[in-house]
């Protein structure tokens, strides 16, 4: 019998030319980018889905808090009522026609009553346009010399 041989590939050390290294340098610096870049996407990735979990949470919890209270926060309509005899002011609900908040008159709601009682003094009039001459319009200014 005899000698048989058999050839295979393996890999083995061998020695860098200036032409590799140059090219493995390429390489390590796009890779190195390529990393880098990686990491930012990442970075801004686990910011957003931070942020999207806070919001979920966010939401969580107020439903969490609406079941506990059995209440929801809803608009709702609320008038101002003013007693000017007993120098309050309320705000009262109008679906169910309960107070909600009861305060003292400042003396800004105070200032506001002369408006409603009849003594008070109408709105100025606006100057109404006068006529002189050939149908010409002139508004609310004296005409020179008189």
């Amino acid at each position: 019998m005899g000698n048989k041989n058999h050839v295979e590939d393996q890999e083995l050390p061998c020695p860098l030319s200036q032409e590799d290294r140059e090219r493995k340098g390429r390489e390590l610096v796009a890779l190195e980018t390529q990393e880098a870049k990686k990491k930012l996407e990442k970075k801004a990735q686990t910011s957003r889905m931070t942020a999207d979990l806070k919001t979920v949470r966010i939401d969580i919890d107020k439903i969490v808090k609406e079941l506990d209270s059995g209440t929801e926060l809803r608009k709702v309509k609320v008038e101002t009522r003013f007693d000017f005899d007993a120098s309050k002011v309320e705000y009262v609900r109008l679906d169910t026609e309960q107070v909600i908040q009861t305060r003292d008159m400042d003396s800004f709601d105070r200032q506001e009553n002369l408006a409603y009682e009849g003594d008070a003094l109408p709105p100025p009039k606006k100057p109404q346009p006068k006529v002189i001459g050939e149908g010409r319009v002139k508004r609310g200014r004296k005409p020179k010399g008189n």
